[in-house]
């Protein structure tokens, strides 16, 4: 945090200025997080990791120019690939089969995975229709911590930042068939992610598979319960531990 003896950084000041969540499929996904628990902002550390593979979000402690400049280049590389999509989906876009297919949708709310996938429409439809504005303002940003990092007196802060933001633009972060890390573990912690006030409730590893799966979560996508158990633990996702009343004393 910045003070009057503490002021920011360039390279802090570069990073505080790229809001990467209007740039990550994965961040923008989840919204209305306020009051959440804390399992909950690490499923969605581990989902947009997947979408940003030169960056390591979860050991970062201290800001970096190298850091820094590594997320600037990733989300370049991002929005790159947004285009890419935007573009091909462009060339064969009929707007009178969307329409039959958005209501086909509609009409089968209750099918499991249906609601999940309408969702996932509205992701790719807010993204694509901010993929204009938000490139401007990239670019705008990007040159602006590019003339910082030039106009700073140290050197090899400069050589960290402009090799940080070469390495962020040398892999792009998702294509038309999903994210780049995405696993067998994505679906379900997007499940857990778009429901976390519901799944929060469950009362065991157990009662979350059977809300997975009626749900539209694939149950060999699941895997068996020790497996489930295992990603739980991972994210310290304990459930029935929360609101229990304390045992009465004999």
């Amino acid at each position: 945090m910045a003070t009057k003896k503490n002021p920011l950084s360039w390279y802090e000041k570069a990073f505080e200025g790229a809001d990467f969540s209007k740039y990550s499929p994965a961040a923008r996904s989840f919204a209305g997080l306020d009051g959440s628990p804390a399992w909950v902002e690490k499923v969605v550390i581990e989902v947009t990791q997947q979408n940003m593979p030169t960056v390591v979000i979860k050991n970062v402690r201290v800001l970096t120019p190298e850091f820094v400049g590594k997320i600037l280049g990733q989300l370049c590389a991002n929005l790159y690939a947004l285009g890419e999509i935007f573009n091909k989906s462009m060339e064969n876009f009929d707007p009178t089969i969307l329409e039959k297919n958005m209501a086909l949708l509609q009409e089968n709310l209750k099918v499991p995975g249906v609601s999940s996938l309408l969702q996932l429409y509205g992701v790719l439809g807010s993204l694509m229709g901010d993929l204009s504005g938000n490139g401007e303002r990239l670019e705008k940003h990007v040159l602006r911590s590019f003339k910082a990092a030039l106009d700073q007196p140290n050197y090899n802060e400069a050589v960290a930042f402009f090799r940080g933001f070469a390495k962020g633009l040398s892999k792009k972060g998702l294509s038309a068939k999903g994210l780049e890390k995405t696993t067998t573990a994505t679906p379900i912690y997007q499940r857990m992610l778009f429901d976390w006030r519901e799944v929060d409730k469950l009362e065991s590893v157990p009662k979350l598979r059977d809300y997975l799966v009626k749900n539209g979560v694939p149950e060999a996508v699941i895997g068996d319960i020790s497996r489930l158990r295992r990603l739980c633990t991972r994210i310290g996702y304990a459930p029935g531990k929360r609101g229990r009343p304390p045992k009465s004393k004999k």
